[in-house]
């Protein structure tokens, strides 16, 4: 509620300006779908039904992978099938954040 009011303060001073034009946006902002996104995935160790590692790469903001209780380092991969260009990584823990540290990793078609 306050941002909105923020933002239409921000914006009724703006449109006093002579010199600058405020135009609707011409079509809805797109976010891309992840490259991971239903891709084969595979984990070191899984909580239980329900938090497999494809859990994490299924698109679903309610669902999860959670490694095995008691279990203070784990791993998780996707295959993502074919080489790709990454240009942004997301780890989103939303419940039980436990991790402290993480390492992204990649594998080059060759294996290295």
């Amino acid at each position: 509620m306050t941002l909105l009011a923020t933002t239409a303060l921000a914006l009724s001073a703006v449109t006093a300006r002579a010199d600058i034009e405020i135009l609707p946006l011409k079509q809805e902002v797109v976010v891309p779908t992840p490259v991971s996104e239903n891709k084969p995935a595979r984990a070191s160790s899984t909580w239980g039904n329900g938090y497999e590692a494809s859990k994490a790469f299924d698109g679903d903001t309610g669902t999860r992978w959670a490694s095995a209780a008691g279990h203070k380092a784990g791993w998780i991969e996707v295959d993502l099938g074919k080489p790709e260009t990454i240009f942004r990584t997301v780890v989103q823990e939303v419940s039980f954040p436990r991790v402290t540290k993480f390492t992204l990793e990649a594998q080059q078609p060759d294996g290295q």
